[in-house]
């Protein structure tokens, strides 16, 4: 029972040593790259045209208020 993850992390240790025979190769950029985001990027950008940013700005507006009286206090 104790033995059982040992012998998972011997096991995977060895296996991750071994040359590959099956002739794939698995390439991380490769697969980035032929990835399509392009409707995902077009959403999100859309998402960020279409946000309501005068309300960020007015909330942020309060918070310099509210922190620029507090050191005044001070």
């Amino acid at each position: 029972m104790i033995l059982a993850p040992l012998v998972g992390i011997v096991l995977n240790l060895r296996n991750a040593t071994m040359v590959p025979n099956h002739g794939m190769t698995y390439d991380l950029a490769h697969a980035i790259v032929s990835v399509d985001v392009s409707a995902a990027v077009i959403s999100n950008f859309q998402y960020l045209i279409n946000y309501s940013w005068v309300r960020v700005v007015m909330n942020l507006m309060v918070v310099m208020k509210v922190s620029l009286s507090a050191t005044q206090r001070l």
